[in-house]
């Protein structure tokens, strides 16, 4: 007989196989004893062999690792094997060796007295965890042995949880709850389990077991050990990421108090430290610490501590808008980390975000791929949400607005599972501003009110929120409406310009506002600030073009917006270049030149999807004399929401809003007529006849688009859009 040593035993339970087999079996009896026909031997191979398929419902085992349990060769358990198929206690299924019945496996298993048995189990898992595969196998005999009181037992329920902690967490979580549970209260082993099973906990993505659990621990009263001090680590960075500083703090000061703490569990420490307050975005304490850690007298710290403190010197860099020297400090970050992979911190996501604000988007792909190996190898669940936001970051930046929803919607989800706080609000944020792309500005609102929630009161916004909550102040009311704000805006700037990299639209924004509002000194620091930028940026291409677009709005020079709009990487702010030169050419009287420039930013407007900067800039070429259709015509229903052509859909969106007839057409740049008609139309259409009807099919209509933006993401050529002029 040929076998290999992944040969496996399975439980069969065909009527057939049973019914044959108990002709010849010599279990022939419920709950008979193993004949001892069948020799000893081969009645301990059988034993081994139930034991083991007992971990997946009597289905499959390894042969060798049965013969082991008893130290015999593989070929004579193959010998032994002829013995019990030839009795009919088992069978060749295909590739498998099954047992003839339930009912044989049955007794078989339970022939074996229960403390062998346990036992038993023990060994396989041991067995199991050394092998280094089937760890769930592994952990399941391993608890199964288990009996409270045994040392032997609970030490090996240590080991499994250990060795399964950077494999399967969520199965160490459970191995060591198992051992926490069967260790009597009081005794010394009792807090390194608890700590076993937080950081377990942790690892897998479940925050909220784990708090409970190490407050619970904490509130013993234990004198201040090692252990406590990776419990106030553990509830540092989960206060944190839940929003938390002051509490974060608190526990990382607590730790560092302990007396006589190990030096890996300083070093954790100040790691930990450097990561809370980058994630608070407390840049002068963050600095401090990197200082502290980068010292002549700290380079004992291990490389992951050492990428935290380049981390902070690389975000530093990025605020002052030393752009080359952020890249620099980031790339140096991500390869001391590589030499020790530490769950808590990921510079590459960092670094990720640098690429894609200048404009390299491959680069920041790269990093993007990187991260999540980076993730699963250290098991790092709660830092999840953070590859989704920057796949959604890099989505927008390419102009794939539906990528951008559908991944923004995946990090919020898990971030809210999570309990990351910190992560929930970067979602909603580049949520919000992918709906003030499209032009859907009552989502945007939503979305924005949403994140106020979910931030402790007294806490302001950054610098990003910031920007996206005046542009939809401006896309909504008008100028007035966020200037006094956008003033407030560039008054931080100037220590800190980190928002006019990190959205290469906003210097060409900030000054086409200034403009309006006839603050030439405002426009001019604002074209002042992105020229030093674009210079430290040592010719990145995003920020060079957000510069030309910039300076050519202050000198007014249509042609330097053309240009701008040539080098411009990001579809939305390549059609906003292109409609500032259009609106120049046009109160300059070059008719000609301005149809041109329009037609071509609406053609990139209608390729992103930007309804509300597509109806303005038609409203544009309809003063030039030019008339663009919507799209081809298309077959529609009689009635319903779909019956609605898409100039009466856009409308009834905005009424939907609870805007007047007059405020619409403002918001669309049609006439008060024309949108008087659109509502009469639609009212027919829809068998209506108020506007708060009209507002609940509105709402209906979203929800169905929204599901289908997420089935169909990943194939749409969506973008962004921005708010208007």
């Amino acid at each position: 007989m040929e076998a290999s040593t992944t040969t496996r035993l399975r439980l069969v339970s065909s009527d057939d196989a049973a019914a044959d087999a108990a002709k010849r079996t010599p279990f022939r009896q419920e709950g008979a004893k193993p004949s001892r026909a069948l020799g000893l031997e081969t009645q301990h191979l059988l034993q081994a062999a139930a034991v083991l398929a007992a971990a997946v419902g009597g289905q499959s085992f390894l042969l060798d690792l049965a013969a082991e349990m008893f130290d015999m060769s593989l070929g004579h358990a193959l010998t032994l094997l002829d013995n019990a198929i030839s009795a009919g206690v088992v069978r060749f299924e295909s590739d498998d060796i099954v047992f003839s019945s339930a009912a044989i496996h049955s007794t078989v298993y339970n022939s074996i007295p229960k403390p062998l048995r346990s036992a038993m189990h023990r060994e396989l898992g041991l067995a199991l965890l050394t092998r280094g595969d089937r760890p769930q196998e592994a952990a399941w005999h391993v608890c199964t042995g288990a009996q409270e009181g045994q040392k032997h037992s609970l030490a090996l329920l240590d080991e499994a949880a250990q060795q399964l902690r950077w494999r399967e967490p969520a199965v160490a979580a459970n191995v060591a709850s198992l051992a926490l549970e069967l260790t009597t209260d009081g005794a010394r082993e009792w807090l390194p389990r608890c700590v076993a099973v937080v950081e377990a906990r942790v690892a897998s993505g479940q925050p909220l077991l784990a708090t409970e659990l190490a407050r619970n621990a904490l509130g013993r009263g234990d004198c201040p050990n090692e252990w406590t001090a990776r419990l106030n680590l553990a509830l540092g960075i989960m206060e944190v990421l839940r929003g938390d500083p002051e509490s974060a703090s608190q526990e990382i000061d607590s730790a560092q108090s302990v007396v006589g703490l190990p030096a890996h569990l300083r070093d954790q420490a100040q790691r930990t430290k450097i990561v809370c307050e980058l994630l608070a975005h407390d840049m002068e304490a963050a600095t401090a610490s990197a200082a502290d850690t980068l010292s002549g007298d700290q380079q004992s710290g291990s490389d992951a501590t050492l990428a935290a403190a380049l981390s902070v010197l690389a975000e530093q860099a990025w605020e002052q808008g030393r752009t080359g020297d952020a890249v620099t400090l980031g790339a140096a970050a991500v390869r001391r980390l590589d030499r020790d992979l530490s769950a808590g911190h990921h510079p590459r996501l960092s670094l990720a975000a640098m690429h894609t604000s200048l404009g390299d988007l491959s680069g920041a792909q790269t990093c993007i791929d990187a991260a999540t190996a980076e993730l699963t190898a250290t098991t790092d669940a709660l830092w999840a949400p953070c590859l989704a936001i920057a796949r959604a970051r890099n989505a927008l930046s390419a102009g794939r607005l539906g990528v951008t929803v559908t991944e923004a919607e995946s990090a919020l989800a898990a971030a809210e599972q999570l309990g990351t706080t910190v992560f929930a609000a970067d979602a909603l944020t580049i949520r919000a501003r992918a709906a003030l792309m499209g032009g859907d500005l009552r989502m945007a609102r939503e979305l924005l009110a949403r994140r106020r929630d979910l931030v402790a009161p007294g806490r302001s916004d950054d610098s990003f929120t910031a920007w996206v909550s005046l542009a939809v102040a401006e896309a909504q009311n008008g100028p007035a409406a966020a200037l006094a704000a956008a003033r407030e805006l560039c008054a931080t700037l100037r220590e800190r310009p980190r928002l006019l990299l990190d959205e290469v639209v906003v210097a060409a924004w900030l000054t086409r506002l200034a403009d309006a509002a006839g603050d030439e000194a405002m426009a001019a620091e604002i074209v002042d600030q992105i020229e030093r930028l674009a210079t430290a940026s040592q010719g990145a291409s995003a920020t060079v073009a957000a510069r030309s677009h910039a300076k050519a709005l202050l000198d007014r020079d249509a042609d330097g917006l053309e240009r701008a709009a040539a080098i411009q990487t990001e579809p939305w702010a390549a059609a906003s270049a292109w409609e500032d030169a259009g609106r120049l050419h046009t109160e300059t009287g070059d008719s000609s030149r301005a149809r041109s420039a329009l037609a071509e930013a609406l053609a990139r407007y209608q390729g992103v999807v930007a309804d509300r900067d597509s109806a303005r800039v038609r409203a544009r070429l309809r003063r030039l004399g030019v008339r663009r259709s919507h799209g081809g015509r298309k077959e529609r229903p009689i009635s319903g929401w779909d019956s609605l052509t898409e100039s009466e859909q856009r409308v009834s969106r905005v009424i939907a809003e609870g805007l007047t007839t007059r405020q619409a057409a403002q918001r669309l740049f049609l006439s008060p007529h024309t949108v008087d008609s659109h509502v009469r139309h639609s009212f027919r259409k829809l068998g209506i006849n108020s506007r708060v009807e009209m507002t609940r099919i509105v709402l209906n209509s979203h929800d169905a688009g929204e599901a289908k933006v997420s089935r169909h993401a990943g194939s749409e050529p969506h973008v962004q859009g921005m708010p208007g002029r």
